[in-house]
């Protein structure tokens, strides 16, 4: 399959690129810093460009079967980085008929709000409300863009993520359901995503994902 990943130059997008080439799959990393990115291997392209820059989107979305998004942001202050770029993405895969799309997403955010308690004292109290509110808050904008396409996306919701070694055990969950894991590893999350390319059963809904 044709993958396109924004987001690649992340912690989760490096996994993703090291799992897909290992999945044989061709893979194209949207970065806008491509010397962030170690992997040079014949079936990953690397595509510089701006998120935030319409016609580089649709240009790098050209030709592909599939798109996933792990994209974050390292600015604390309010912005619409996020958002803004999946709606990018979004109107360029629309534009180019390109229809799969899954897209990385936490608990905590829209109706897995419920869940954000098993993340724990300091997630609750300090973490979210005070370090990571605004990026949360630009989730739930990007939510609502996916919910609104016309894409076959699904958004995969995340509880607190770790570099721990991939255990193979990603379990999904039900908005409502709390017993929710409160940790997941990226090893764990970039193959549950990369599996999703394929599996039709999670098609236009919203998982929440732990260990």
């Amino acid at each position: 399959m044709k993958v396109l990943l924004f987001g690649a130059t992340g912690r989760t997008g490096k996994e993703i690129i090291k799992q897909a080439i290992e999945q044989n799959h061709e893979i194209r990393a949207f970065a806008r810093k491509p010397e962030d990115i170690a992997y040079r291997q014949k079936n990953l392209d690397i595509f510089k460009g701006d998120i935030l820059d319409y016609e580089k989107v649709f240009n790098a979305v050209k030709g592909m079967d599939a798109v996933i998004s792990s994209l974050g942001i390292r600015i604390l202050k309010k912005n619409t980085v996020i958002s803004e770029g999946t709606r990018n993405i979004i109107n360029a895969m629309e534009d180019n008929g390109v229809k799969r799309f899954i897209c990385l997403s936490a608990v905590g955010v829209g109706e897995s709000r419920a869940q954000q308690s098993r993340l724990g004292l300091l997630y609750n109290y300090f973490i979210i409300p005070h370090i990571i509110r605004n990026m949360f808050d630009d989730k739930e904008v990007q939510d609502k863009y996916i919910l609104e396409s016309s894409l076959d996306w699904t958004i995969v919701r995340a509880v607190i993520l770790t570099s721990k070694k991939k255990t193979g055990n990603a379990r999904s969950f039900k908005a409502d359901d709390l017993t929710i894991g409160k940790k997941i590893t990226r090893g764990d999350v970039a193959d549950f995503m990369l599996g999703q390319i394929a599996d039709r059963s999670n098609v236009r809904k919203a998982v929440s994902l732990s260990n």
